[in-house]
């Protein structure tokens, strides 16, 4: 039996809901001019690297102003965790959604929404080994800038990002189950290709 199917099923409706608003306020496919020829993008966040944190998205443009598409993180730091970040060991996968306030192909605001099922694990080890396996939903939502140089774009945000997590730990030969549930600032520093 699957002790954390509720949280799956809410991930994936969330990404259901994410999906189905960006095709519902897009506009058709014919509003796109000439200068609105990028259609998809990849993007990555290089400072996320130093926690060890390795992020992939990459978008489809419905409309001119509407992108959405996959988003991976991969987590793969062994170590202790440190002042900025913890350490941890897993993946995130989920959907994303941005709505640019004027065509992305030029300088502009942006709001975004993402949507992960998370699982990851963390280990300390300390004169008192601990570990930890955490499986959950991570939301978020960010109002930024992006600044556009020809195919190459910078995303600065911020917002806010709420876990909930259901969590075994093993601490000293006895487990016990715990649930997290938090929110928490969040900086988004992304720089993507648009092809």
């Amino acid at each position: 039996m699957n002790k954390f199917k509720p949280a799956s099923v809410s991930a994936f409706g969330l990404l259901g809901v994410l999906f189905l608003a960006t095709i519902c306020f897009a506009k058709p496919r014919e509003a796109f001019t000439e200068t609105d020829n990028l259609k998809w993008d990849l993007r990555t966040a290089p400072i996320a690297i130093l926690a060890h944190r390795y992020l992939l998205e990459g978008s489809f443009r419905p409309s001119p102003q509407w992108a959405t598409g996959p988003s991976v993180i991969r987590y793969d730091c062994h170590g202790p965790s440190g002042l900025l970040a913890r350490c941890i060991s897993g993946w995130s996968v989920g959907w994303q959604t941005t709505y640019y306030f004027q065509s992305p192909n030029f300088n502009t605001w942006y709001a975004s929404a993402h949507a992960y099922s998370d699982r990851h694990s963390a280990r300390s080890d300390g004169a008192e080994m601990s570990e930890s396996a955490s499986t959950g939903l991570k939301v978020n939502a960010v109002i930024g800038h992006q600044w556009q140089l020809k195919s190459i774009f910078f995303l600065l945000g911020c917002g806010v990002e709420h876990e909930s997590y259901k969590i075994e730990r093993k601490w000293m030969n006895e487990s016990f189950e715990d649930s997290q549930n938090q929110w928490r600032p969040l900086i988004e520093a992304n720089i993507g290709f648009a092809f």
